[in-house]
Protein backbone atom coordinates (compact mmCIF):
# COMPACT_ATOMS: atom_id res chain seq x y z
CA UNK A 1 0.00 0.00 0.00
CA UNK A 2 2.82 2.44 0.82
CA UNK A 3 4.50 1.88 -2.56
CA UNK A 4 1.16 2.16 -4.37
CA UNK A 5 0.46 5.52 -2.73
CA UNK A 6 3.99 6.68 -3.49
CA UNK A 7 3.64 5.69 -7.14
CA UNK A 8 0.35 7.60 -7.52
CA UNK A 9 1.99 10.66 -5.95
CA UNK A 10 4.98 10.41 -8.34
CA UNK A 11 2.72 10.16 -11.38
CA UNK A 12 0.90 13.28 -10.20
CA UNK A 13 4.21 15.14 -9.77
CA UNK A 14 5.58 14.15 -13.18
CA UNK A 15 2.34 14.59 -15.16
CA UNK A 16 2.61 18.39 -15.14
CA UNK A 17 5.54 18.21 -17.60
CA UNK A 18 5.31 14.74 -19.15
CA UNK A 19 7.92 15.31 -21.90
CA UNK A 20 10.68 16.35 -19.49
CA UNK A 21 13.24 14.17 -17.75
CA UNK A 22 12.82 13.70 -13.99
CA UNK A 23 15.37 16.43 -13.04
CA UNK A 24 13.75 18.87 -15.49
CA UNK A 25 10.14 18.00 -14.64
CA UNK A 26 9.71 20.89 -12.21
CA UNK A 27 9.83 18.90 -8.96
CA UNK A 28 12.13 20.08 -6.18
CA UNK A 29 15.45 18.42 -5.33
CA UNK A 30 14.10 16.34 -2.43
CA UNK A 31 11.28 15.00 -4.60
CA UNK A 32 13.75 14.06 -7.35
CA UNK A 33 15.76 12.02 -4.86
CA UNK A 34 12.57 10.33 -3.60
CA UNK A 35 11.51 9.42 -7.17
CA UNK A 36 14.88 7.82 -7.93
CA UNK A 37 14.78 5.97 -4.61
CA UNK A 38 11.33 4.61 -5.53
CA UNK A 39 12.49 3.52 -9.02
CA UNK A 40 15.50 1.68 -7.57
CA UNK A 41 13.39 -0.17 -4.97
CA UNK A 42 13.74 -3.94 -5.49
CA UNK A 43 9.96 -4.34 -5.00
CA UNK A 44 9.08 -2.03 -7.91
CA UNK A 45 8.78 -3.83 -11.25
CA UNK A 46 8.04 -2.48 -14.72
CA UNK A 47 5.78 -5.48 -15.44
CA UNK A 48 3.66 -4.89 -12.32
CA UNK A 49 3.12 -1.23 -13.20
CA UNK A 50 2.08 -2.20 -16.76
CA UNK A 51 -0.30 -4.92 -15.50
CA UNK A 52 -1.91 -2.52 -13.03
CA UNK A 53 -2.61 0.03 -15.77
CA UNK A 54 -3.85 -2.76 -18.06
CA UNK A 55 -6.36 -3.96 -15.43
CA UNK A 56 -7.61 -0.41 -14.83
CA UNK A 57 -8.00 0.21 -18.56
CA UNK A 58 -9.87 -3.04 -19.24
CA UNK A 59 -12.30 -2.31 -16.38
CA UNK A 60 -12.83 1.21 -17.73
CA UNK A 61 -13.49 -0.11 -21.26
CA UNK A 62 -16.01 -2.66 -19.95
CA UNK A 63 -17.89 0.00 -17.97
CA UNK A 64 -17.90 2.55 -20.82
CA UNK A 65 -20.73 3.05 -23.32
CA UNK A 66 -18.17 3.54 -26.12
CA UNK A 67 -18.84 1.19 -29.06
CA UNK A 68 -15.53 1.57 -30.92
CA UNK A 69 -11.92 1.41 -29.69
CA UNK A 70 -8.73 2.16 -31.61
CA UNK A 71 -5.59 0.22 -30.71
CA UNK A 72 -2.44 2.04 -31.86
CA UNK A 73 0.98 0.46 -31.38
CA UNK A 74 4.48 1.64 -32.20
CA UNK A 75 8.07 1.54 -30.94
CA UNK A 76 10.16 4.38 -29.55
CA UNK A 77 13.76 4.57 -28.38
CA UNK A 78 14.83 5.55 -24.88
CA UNK A 79 18.25 7.03 -25.55
CA UNK A 80 20.54 7.13 -22.50
CA UNK A 81 23.81 7.56 -24.37
CA UNK A 82 24.76 10.48 -22.13
CA UNK A 83 24.52 8.34 -18.99
CA UNK A 84 28.20 7.30 -19.00
CA UNK A 85 27.99 5.58 -15.61
CA UNK A 86 25.37 3.06 -16.77
CA UNK A 87 26.86 -0.29 -17.76
CA UNK A 88 23.67 -2.31 -18.34
CA UNK A 89 22.39 -0.38 -21.38
CA UNK A 90 21.91 -2.17 -24.69
CA UNK A 91 22.49 -0.77 -28.17
CA UNK A 92 20.00 1.20 -30.22
CA UNK A 93 20.88 1.64 -33.92
CA UNK A 94 24.64 2.04 -33.46
CA UNK A 95 27.19 0.71 -30.99
CA UNK A 96 27.70 4.17 -29.47
CA UNK A 97 23.95 4.74 -29.00
CA UNK A 98 22.90 3.17 -25.71
CA UNK A 99 19.48 2.66 -24.23
CA UNK A 100 16.30 0.64 -24.60
CA UNK A 101 13.47 0.18 -27.06
CA UNK A 102 9.90 0.59 -25.79
CA UNK A 103 6.88 -0.75 -27.68
CA UNK A 104 3.54 0.66 -26.50
CA UNK A 105 -0.13 0.07 -27.27
CA UNK A 106 -2.48 2.99 -26.75
CA UNK A 107 -6.26 2.67 -26.60
CA UNK A 108 -8.35 5.53 -27.97
CA UNK A 109 -12.13 5.80 -27.79
CA UNK A 110 -14.48 6.61 -30.66
CA UNK A 111 -13.83 10.34 -30.11
CA UNK A 112 -10.07 9.65 -30.46
CA UNK A 113 -9.34 10.42 -26.80
CA UNK A 114 -6.57 8.38 -25.19
CA UNK A 115 -8.05 5.95 -22.67
CA UNK A 116 -4.71 4.55 -21.53
CA UNK A 117 -1.82 2.20 -22.22
CA UNK A 118 -2.92 -1.39 -22.79
CA UNK A 119 0.46 -3.06 -23.05
CA UNK A 120 4.19 -2.23 -23.10
CA UNK A 121 7.30 -4.20 -23.96
CA UNK A 122 10.82 -3.00 -23.21
CA UNK A 123 14.05 -4.58 -24.45
CA UNK A 124 17.56 -3.79 -25.65
CA UNK A 125 19.73 -5.10 -28.47
CA UNK A 126 23.09 -6.70 -27.96
CA UNK A 127 26.08 -5.51 -29.96
CA UNK A 128 26.03 -8.71 -32.06
CA UNK A 129 22.51 -7.84 -33.28
CA UNK A 130 23.59 -4.50 -34.69
CA UNK A 131 23.75 -3.84 -38.40
CA UNK A 132 21.13 -4.05 -41.09
CA UNK A 133 21.96 -7.61 -42.15
CA UNK A 134 21.94 -8.98 -38.60
CA UNK A 135 18.59 -7.38 -37.80
CA UNK A 136 17.16 -8.51 -41.12
CA UNK A 137 18.33 -12.06 -40.42
CA UNK A 138 16.75 -12.05 -36.96
CA UNK A 139 13.47 -10.80 -38.42
CA UNK A 140 13.16 -13.03 -41.45
CA UNK A 141 15.17 -16.18 -40.73
CA UNK A 142 12.61 -18.91 -41.49
CA UNK A 143 14.27 -21.43 -39.17
CA UNK A 144 13.70 -19.16 -36.19
CA UNK A 145 10.22 -19.26 -34.59
CA UNK A 146 8.34 -15.95 -34.78
CA UNK A 147 8.26 -15.77 -30.95
CA UNK A 148 12.07 -15.50 -30.93
CA UNK A 149 12.17 -12.61 -33.41
CA UNK A 150 12.19 -8.95 -32.46
CA UNK A 151 9.11 -8.19 -34.56
CA UNK A 152 7.00 -10.62 -32.50
CA UNK A 153 6.12 -7.61 -30.34
CA UNK A 154 3.55 -6.56 -32.98
CA UNK A 155 1.76 -9.91 -32.70
CA UNK A 156 1.99 -9.96 -28.90
CA UNK A 157 0.36 -6.52 -28.58
CA UNK A 158 -2.27 -7.30 -31.21
CA UNK A 159 -3.21 -10.53 -29.42
CA UNK A 160 -3.56 -8.72 -26.08
CA UNK A 161 -5.96 -6.27 -27.77
CA UNK A 162 -7.89 -9.12 -29.38
CA UNK A 163 -8.28 -10.93 -26.04
CA UNK A 164 -9.70 -7.74 -24.49
CA UNK A 165 -12.12 -7.23 -27.37
CA UNK A 166 -13.29 -10.85 -27.22
CA UNK A 167 -14.51 -10.02 -23.72
CA UNK A 168 -16.44 -7.08 -25.23
CA UNK A 169 -18.27 -8.83 -28.11
CA UNK A 170 -20.76 -5.98 -28.58
CA UNK A 171 -17.93 -3.48 -29.24
CA UNK A 172 -15.74 -2.95 -32.30
CA UNK A 173 -11.94 -2.69 -32.26
CA UNK A 174 -9.53 -1.40 -34.91
CA UNK A 175 -5.81 -2.08 -34.50
CA UNK A 176 -3.48 0.32 -36.32
CA UNK A 177 0.28 -0.07 -36.83
CA UNK A 178 2.90 1.19 -39.26
CA UNK A 179 4.75 -0.51 -42.14
CA UNK A 180 7.21 -2.24 -39.84
CA UNK A 181 4.35 -4.57 -38.86
CA UNK A 182 3.68 -5.59 -42.47
CA UNK A 183 4.47 -9.30 -42.24
CA UNK A 184 2.46 -12.47 -42.78
CA UNK A 185 2.31 -13.76 -39.20
CA UNK A 186 0.58 -10.62 -37.92
CA UNK A 187 -2.25 -10.97 -40.44
CA UNK A 188 -2.48 -14.67 -39.59
CA UNK A 189 -2.91 -13.75 -35.91
CA UNK A 190 -6.24 -12.01 -36.55
CA UNK A 191 -8.96 -14.22 -35.06
CA UNK A 192 -11.44 -11.94 -33.24
CA UNK A 193 -14.54 -11.26 -35.39
CA UNK A 194 -15.05 -7.80 -33.86
CA UNK A 195 -11.47 -6.63 -34.52
CA UNK A 196 -10.06 -5.18 -37.73
CA UNK A 197 -6.38 -4.71 -38.52
CA UNK A 198 -4.90 -1.78 -40.47
CA UNK A 199 -1.22 -1.68 -41.34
Amino acid sequence: PRLNKRFIKIIGQLSTNIAASIPLSGVVRGQIKAIYRFLSNIRVFFECIVRTEQSRLISSMAASSCDLYYHIQDTTTLNYTGQKGQTDLGCLTAIDQRGFLLHSSLILDNKERVEGILHQTIWSRSEKDLGRSALKKSRYDESMPIEAKENYRWIDHFEVFQSVMMGLPDRKGISISDAESDFYELFLAKTAPNVDLIV
